[in-house]
């Protein structure tokens, strides 16, 4: 997956966190994780690309099992932060300590590659 995340920095600082992987999990299960390149914290709101790798698998069975409507309770937690190959443990000690929860559906994504989750039928 490909997209944009928004993350707003209240602080006067600007942040240059390098490389920031997350964890992607839904009740517990990884689910895959997701690579905010290069990131840079400026003071105020900031948008930013994000890159993720998921078990496609994994959420056709979260689908198929308990969340038939394709919206899945996801929690982000973070995982590292390296800059020029060094681990920023500061930053990283920061980051995993917060967990991110939204819905996500993921409806549109599955349908964008041929899946159409109204037709899943639970094995």
């Amino acid at each position: 997956m490909v997209g944009t995340v928004y993350i707003p920095n209240p602080s006067v600082m600007t942040l240059d966190l390098g490389n920031v992987t997350m964890n992607l999990s839904v009740d517990g299960k990884s689910i895959g994780t997701s690579l905010l390149p290069n990131l840079v914290l400026r003071p105020g709101n900031n948008t930013v690309p994000m890159q993720a790798r998921v078990d496609q698998l994994t959420v056709i069975g979260l689908i198929q099992s308990k969340y038939k409507n394709a919206i899945l309770p996801l929690d982000i937690t973070g995982n590292s932060s390296v800059k020029d190959g060094k681990s920023l443990s500061y930053y990283a000690e920061a980051i995993k300590s917060n967990t991110v929860k939204l819905d996500l559906n993921v409806g549109p994504a599955l349908s964008a590659v041929g899946i159409n989750v109204t037709n899943i039928v639970p094995t």
